[in-house]
């Protein structure tokens, strides 16, 4: 009987026959964009770039979507970021590689609310300034939409769910130590070959680790906790308060779940309560190091407790980031006042700004000029207006409806930890969106999209399992 599945067998054969050529491929793209970072010389990456995509294209979708992968975990380049651009290359390989009804990509329940939402931003281009600029920009929604599609119909088994997991854990390990090493060198601020993407996927691997300390056992949990700790070093070594809060909340939120549910997914409570105290521990073993090893580190969040008055103006905006908000939100303000039913155009804040803002025109230039509002919803309302805004809100409701109905399924070992780390994943960002907008674009949105994906897979998974134990 034929396969409605992405890979039929012969294609399967086909990649475990040909390793070398995987590895080759992804390893070239890897150094690669490793180069391109330093190079910045965009024309040899470029001419290489397409023969390796000519041979990834139509050998197989896996190899693609590999090089994909890649570019989510590697640094931010570009306008709309090289994983986005990159979607339409992945989607021909799709196309190459499905032979089954394209529709079956679509069967996924949240894909209703993000179409609505899509739809919303539309009369928002009505009232722009720069409207040509945000449907270029929109075109980050389309991507997230045809990865979520993609990801939905290809990555079906319990095994390559696990290994996403696994690379994403890995590709951020890897930016930890980085980052680790400059900052304890330097005393400097740095966030790596990322850039501030990285924070938000350090917290989100951080989780990860937890988690599969959790169900590991023997030597894996001494790997585990190990890597969850050099990741964690690293978030705090960024001197990101928002990601700190977000990482905490979702964490503490988690450890309270199962402290209540530890029986449904198969743990121990005292395990968990071992866990909860270990990570406090780890957390003020690791700030007191940093302290000691750059006595500075504190010296920006000292300058935010000061009252303006007492400082210099410079010297405070300078310094704080919360004041710069609050700068860039008076013209996110102005704009809303401006248009609030439509808003000024979905992707256009940052381009638009300077129509909108009251400030002295030296705080605009330094502070707001270029910047997006720095939280989803506040960028949602400005962008969007109060109609995008519903039709946002919307999307969540359903989120969070959908991450309850997950938990709510039936849960072994297996099926527990993918279901923890997919569902507590959607907390975090929930959670994140409270404190940054980067969820709306770039290499976030991508992975946004591959979990999205992977959760209505993992809940297919779970209710076949259901029903083979009921047979």
């Amino acid at each position: 009987m034929k396969s409605n599945s992405l890979l039929l067998n012969d294609d399967r054969v086909l990649i475990r026959n040909n390793k070398a050529f995987l590895a080759f491929v992804v390893g070239l793209s890897v150094l690669l964009v490793f180069i391109y970072s330093y190079v910045q010389d965009p024309i040899p990456f470029f001419v290489a770039g397409c023969i390796i995509m000519a041979f990834a294209v139509t050998y197989s979708f896996y190899i693609t979507f590999a090089m994909f992968f890649v570019l989510v975990m590697g640094p931010a380049m570009l306008f709309l970021h090289a994983s986005v651009l990159f979607t339409p290359i992945l989607f021909i390989s799709f196309l190459f590689s499905y032979q089954g009804n394209i529709r079956d990509g679509f069967k996924m329940p949240l894909l209703k609310p993000i179409f609505i939402y899509m739809l919303a931003c539309i009369p928002s281009f009505v009232n722009s300034p720069q409207p040509l600029i945000g449907i270029r920009d929109s075109y980050n929604l389309v991507a997230f939409v045809l990865v979520i599609v993609m990801v939905r119909v290809s990555m079906k088994t319990p095994k390559i769910i696990t290994y996403i997991f696994y690379a994403f854990i890995a590709g951020v390990f890897i930016h930890s130590v980085i980052v680790d090493y400059v900052c304890l060198q330097t005393g400097q601020r740095y966030f790596g070959l990322m850039n501030v993407f990285y924070i938000d996927f350090a917290a989100l691997a951080a989780i990860y680790s937890l988690l599969f300390f959790f169900y590991g056992k023997g030597y894996k949990k001494i790997l585990w906790i190990t890597v969850f700790s050099i990741i964690l070093l690293g978030l705090i070594l960024t001197q990101t308060r928002n990601a700190w809060i977000s990482f905490g909340a979702a964490a503490g939120f988690l450890l309270i779940f199962l402290f209540f549910k530890y029986d449904k997914f198969k743990l121990k409570r005292k395990l968990l309560i071992s866990t909860f105290l270990s990570f406090v521990l780890v957390a003020i073993v690791s700030l007191f190091i940093v302290l000691y090893l750059n006595p500075n580190f504190g010296r920006r969040f000292e300058l935010e407790s000061k009252s303006i008055s007492k400082e210099k103006l410079d010297d405070i905006f300078g310094q704080s980031s919360l004041a710069t908000r609050l700068l860039i939100w008076d013209t996110c303000y102005n704009a809303f006042v401006a248009h609030p039913v439509f808003g000024i155009g979905a992707y256009t804040f940052k381009h638009t700004s300077a129509y909108y803002y009251t400030i002295p025109k030296n705080l605009y230039k330094f502070f707001v000029e270029n910047k997006t509002p720095h939280q989803t919803f506040i960028e949602v309302i400005t962008e969007t207006g109060i109609f995008g805004l519903v039709f946002f809100l919307y999307f969540i409701f359903c989120l969070i409806r959908y991450i309850v109905r997950c938990l709510k399924l039936k849960q072994g070992n297996e099926n527990g930890l993918r279901t923890l780390l997919i569902t507590w994943s959607f907390v975090y960002i929930i959670i994140s969106m409270l404190m940054t907008e980067a969820w709306l674009y770039g290499q976030l949105l991508m992975w946004f999209g591959i979990l999205l994906g992977l959760s209505s897979n993992n809940t297919d998974i779970i209710n076949a399992t259901d029903k083979e134990a009921a047979c």
